[in-house]
């Protein structure tokens, strides 16, 4: 339960006017997906799980350190 309000809480950070800005400008359903995530942002499995909730797949998730 604590992941599913961590990833509400970033849905709300990058959601415009109601509407996921991933769900209005991507349509990923059935599409394979690289992610990158960032550590100090928003880490790859937060990615891989927003991701498959909109149909993709996770064709590799990595979360990196860019300093």
């Amino acid at each position: 339960m604590e992941n599913h309000l961590f990833l509400r809480k970033i849905i709300e950070h990058y959601t415009v006017s109601g509407v996921s800005r991933l769900e209005s400008n991507v349509d990923l359903k059935g599409k394979n997906v690289i992610i990158v995530g960032e550590r100090d942002g928003v880490p790859g499995p937060a990615i891989e799980t927003l991701v498959k909730s909109v149909g993709g797949t996770p064709a590799l998730v990595q979360t990196q350190c860019f300093v």
